[in-house]
This record gives C-alpha cells, sequence and structure tokens, in this order.
C-alpha cells in the first residue's frame, strides 16, 4: 500500500492559472524594452518645460556672436493648443546663433538624433548637429523649408568619451553675405537609444550642386569585401564608386559632374546589403 502522501488522486491542471501571469510578465518586460528604447535623453524635448530669466528653454543654453542680431523665443500654442514650438531667428548677416544642449551617453552604444522642425533660410548650414568632443563623431543635418519628415542621425557612441553637444545652429560666414539670414521652427528634438542595423550611411547631406563632391560614411557591422556607391537620377547613373570595405567607418567621396538638379538618390551594395538615402541635386545657392 502506497503511503498517504502518494495516494493516487488525480492532479487537476488549470493552464490559465499558471499562462495569465506569464503572458503579462511577458508583456510588461517587452513593454519595458521598448520604452528603454524609445526614451528621450533630450531635456525639455518639446520645450513645454519652462524658459530662464532670459527667455532661453531650460535645459539649454543660447550663444551669439558678437554684433549679431538674433534670438531664441518658445511660442506657447503652436502649432496647436497646448503645444510648444521653438524660434531660432538671425536677423543679420554677421556671426552666428546656437543653441546647444549637453547630453552623457552609454559607451559604445546606437544613437538616433533628429528634430521635427522647419527653416526659413537661404544658406545650408543652418542646421541641427551632433559633436562628441576628442571624437570622431561629428555630424549634422538639414532642415527642409516645410513639413517634411527629417532625416534623422545615426551614431555610435565611443567606449570612452561619453560627452555629446547638440546644436541647433543659423550659421554665419566670414563674408557675412545675406543669405545667412533667416529662422527656424523646431517642435521637438529627439536623441535616444536604437538597435544596432547591420549598415547605414551617416553624414549625407540633403543638397548638393550639379558638380560637387559628395561626403559621407558607410558604417557596417559585420561586412568585410567590395561595395558600389552610386548616384542616380531618373534612373540614370552619373557617379560611382567601387571600393573595398571593412566593419565599422568607411568614409568616402564621390564626385559629381554636371547632373541635372532635381531628385537624385545614393544607392549602396555591399554583398547582399542595399541601402538607398534621397538626396536633392541644385542649381545656384544652396537651401
Amino acid at each position: 500500500m502506497l503511503p498517504h502522501c502518494f495516494s493516487p488522486m488525480p492532479l487537476k491542471i488549470q493552464p490559465a492559472q499558471y499562462l495569465l501571469p506569464a503572458i503579462i510578465f511577458l508583456c510588461l518586460y517587452l513593454g519595458a524594452q521598448l520604452l528603454a528604447q524609445s526614451v528621450n535623453l533630450v531635456q525639455n524635448h518639446d520645450f513645454s518645460g519652462g524658459t530662464d530669466s532670459n527667455g532661453v528653454p531650460v535645459g539649454w543654453r543660447l550663444s551669439m556672436s558678437k554684433a549679431t542680431q538674433g534670438g531664441a523665443v518658445v511660442l506657447p500654442d503652436q502649432p496647436q493648443p497646448g503645444r510648444f514650438t521653438l524660434h531660432l531667428f538671425k536677423n543679420s548677416p554677421e556671426g552666428s546663433v546656437n543653441l546647444t544642449q549637453t547630453v552623457r551617453l552609454k559607451p559604445n552604444t546606437e544613437y538616433e538624433y533628429y528634430v521635427r522642425g522647419r527653416r526659413q533660410a537661404a544658406y545650408r548650414w543652418h542646421y541641427f548637429g551632433v559633436r562628441c568632443p576628442d571624437t570622431s563623431i561629428s555630424l549634422s543635418g538639414h532642415l527642409p523649408h516645410d513639413d517634411s519628415a527629417v532625416a534623422p542621425l545615426f551614431f555610435r557612441s565611443d567606449t570612452g568619451k561619453t560627452l555629446c553637444y547638440l546644436t541647433l545652429a543659423l550659421w554665419g560666414r566670414e563674408e557675412n553675405k545675406d543669405d545667412t539670414v533667416g529662422e527656424m521652427w523646431i517642435e521637438e528634438v529627439v536623441l535616444r537609444e536604437v538597435t544596432t542595423p547591420p549598415a547605414r550611411i551617416s553624414g549625407l547631406g540633403n543638397y548638393f550642386f550639379p558638380s560637387d563632391e559628395l561626403s559621407a560614411t558607410l558604417w557596417l557591422q559585420n561586412y568585410s569585401g567590395s561595395a558600389k556607391i552610386i548616384l542616380q537620377t531618373a534612373n540614370r547613373q552619373f557617379a560611382q564608386l567601387d571600393c573595398q570595405v571593412t566593419p565599422g567607418n568607411n568614409p568616402f567621396i564621390l564626385s559629381l559632374r554636371e547632373v541635372p538638379a532635381g531628385p537624385a538618390e545614393l544607392i549602396v551594395t555591399a554583398g547582399e546589403i542595399s541601402l538607398s538615402q534621397p538626396i536633392i541635386i541644385q542649381e545656384g545657392v544652396l537651401p
């Protein structure tokens, strides 16, 4: 006879009793992972956090060159009630107007940096940028003249030097020409961690002349071998570069000669990797 504790009584299993907590735990875990990836590291990123005694958004620092006429103003209820927009402006050809913020990054981590906004300026170097001192990380992007989406900047932080400067800039030139006068309206600034892709194009501008030097960087996670970089417009190829690439950063320069004005596309193929990014070829003063 079996002891009482081993009596063959039927065991009633209720799967839902254990399955439901497991599902809840999994959802919470995945939600936490997604949240961690989507946390915006920019203080006062949407300019709703108030301003200091000088009217500068909290968390940001305004700097202007000597004799420069310009500034920064936070506009309430723009573009709609309950939201805020930063208006950065430069009314004189002299000097520059810069709004900056300092952020500490995690070492050796992938980041995405972009803004939501637009500009009204003739000169293409009115930009948003990221720079990490004492490293090779220095990237800039351009704002559109309308409500088009802004191409983000991607970069991997240094393994040791993690200080980072974010910049919104109306940049002047030594010649003090009128095309450096302008303004931008920014609704949000975003810096966040992202998952490392197998490859990416970084440091590519939005606008180029018909005859110009297009420079950018091809970053690869694992691939090593040959790569082809071409520029085409309306399915016609105008420039090509064949090169050898390795994992990490691969800077390149593509020479453009008499490319017709209008939309164009930079296409990169490396093994099974295929990347593309649109640009604009424009005659005259670049926007």
